[in-house]
């Protein structure tokens, strides 16, 4: 696009054309005087140079493992007991994860036994995996957005996943697949979420 500048004074203006640039592109811009309706001459000897950003998302993942109810007097981490795996994603970047391409495989561990009920047995959670998030623009229905696999390798994507459990603990079990809704956002605080799960130790 151009500004219209003709005449004396300072002027200001608008550039509207839409231009795609990626990252790195350095985009350039020069004023040149008009002298008719489409004639113009010399050209000012000053130039502004910017270099295009890309706005990336920057994915922190982080895993931990407890047992299921650590207040219960002799619950320790031994063969019989439930642990509580919790996956968080943390988006320390400048810029969103586009939306619906966010996925998770997470594997369950071999001395482990996934368990397909009531996460928390009567609490307030309904589902065999918790969703948690802040500020994350993300939204997680176990209908639609969770999903299992019992291939002995990892599912190349959530769509790979499809595995019905049985109810209660199901050793066929070896992936849990999360695949969120929306787009996550950055911001600061960095948005984050989490995922747990609960399995019975072999």
């Amino acid at each position: 696009g151009s500004i219209d500048v003709s005449g004396t004074g300072n002027h200001t203006g608008s550039l509207t054309a839409a231009v795609t640039v990626s990252a790195s592109d350095v985009i350039s811009a020069t004023t040149t005087r008009k002298t008719g309706t489409s004639t113009f001459d010399i050209t000012s000897e000053f130039s502004a140079l910017f270099s295009a950003l890309l706005l990336a998302p920057d994915l922190q993942v982080s895993m931990s493992a407890d047992v299921f109810d650590p207040a219960v007097i002799g619950l320790y981490n031994l063969p019989d007991n439930d642990v509580v795996l919790t996956l968080s994603v943390t988006n320390a970047g400048l810029g969103a994860v586009d939306a619906g391409t966010l996925e998770l495989i997470i594997p369950v561990s071999t001395d482990t036994t996934f368990y397909n009920g009531d996460f928390d047995d009567g609490g307030p959670e309904t589902d065999p995996v918790v969703f948690t998030e802040s500020s994350t623009g993300l939204t997680f229905t176990a209908g639609s957005n969770l999903a299992f696999s019992n291939s002995p390798t990892k599912p190349a994507s959530f769509a790979a996943c499809s595995y019905t459990p049985l109810a209660g603990y199901d050793p066929s079990v070896t992936f849990v697949c999360i695949n969120p809704a929306g787009s996550m956002l950055a911001g600061d605080p960095d948005p984050s979420f989490s995922v747990q799960f609960r399995s019975r130790i072999n």
